[in-house]
């Protein structure tokens, strides 16, 4: 059973910084075998498949995905081949969960139910602005259930790119979303929180819901909506079996899982 409590959250992500490369390698003894090796992508992707994600170098650009990608495994215990034999259909295609990836209960049930989301809240996603997915922001990558596809730019040229595809929003006035729990998958335990739109996150931005954050000033404003929204009630949703938790700080709202 979902367990529900109240919070506004500002996170401050300027603050999630680390110095060390963040994505583990591929598991001991592993080789390319099964891949669709392009040698034009070798030095960007593993493998040179951008289903399997990108070679990730200590750069600045890297530094904001550090704390989400610290503990994530891509391929879980298996080899390149295997994780795509076992994930891809026959087109090579990944195969995404039922239910939306919301995690089923014991009747087979998706856990999820509606919720708001209230001005000041920060939220994020890794994928283009045509989606319709978000998560609290800052979750941990493997909490999420996405494929290490999810990380990859070099080979889309989408409008509002950004490193690593991730993108953080601020939600503008209050937003009614389904949020529930991540169902396990592409070899990662999930569990973490999914917010589901309506629409687009692109539609979300030009109807006045979300507007991109862009660092402290965007924190500011966010806490001043959040004070003068009191009419709001915002929901939080915990996963049994999460590991990250959330506190309640003087400047905000952090995961207080995250290594340092």
């Amino acid at each position: 059973m979902m367990k529900l409590s109240v919070f506004g959250v500002y996170l401050s992500l300027w603050a999630l910084t680390a110095y060390a490369v963040a994505i583990a390698p591929l598991p001991s003894g592993c080789n390319c075998a099964g891949t669709a090796f392009n040698s034009s992508l070798a030095n960007e992707v593993f493998c040179g498949d951008p289903r399997l994600g990108p070679i990730v170098y200590q750069s600045h650009d890297s530094k904001a995905i550090i704390p989400i990608t610290r503990t994530w495994h891509r391929l879980g215990r298996l080899c390149p081949g295997e994780f795509l034999k076992k994930w891809t259909n026959k087109d090579g295609r990944f195969i995404y969960p039922i239910e939306d990836g919301f995690k089923l209960d014991s009747h087979k049930h998706a856990m999820k139910q509606t919720a708001v989301l209230c001005p000041g809240t920060l939220i994020d996603r890794f994928g283009g602005e045509q989606g319709s997915f978000l998560a609290p922001a800052g979750m941990r990558y493997e909490a999420r259930s996405i494929p290490p596809s999810n990380l990859v730019t070099v080979t889309r040229k989408e409008p509002n790119s950004s490193p690593f595809n991730y993108h953080v929003y601020m939600v503008l006035k209050p937003m009614h979303v389904t949020a529930g729990c991540i169902a396990p998958w592409f070899e990662q335990p999930g569990l973490g929180i999914q917010y589901l739109i309506n629409g687009s996150v692109t539609t979300a931005i030009q109807e006045g819901f979300l507007r991109k954050f862009d660092g402290q000033k965007s924190a500011l404003l966010a806490r001043g909506r959040h004070e003068a929204c009191g009419t709001c009630k915002p929901t939080s949703l915990s996963c049994p079996g999460h590991r990250d938790h959330f506190e309640l700080l003087a400047g905000g709202i952090r995961p207080t899982g995250l290594q340092r």
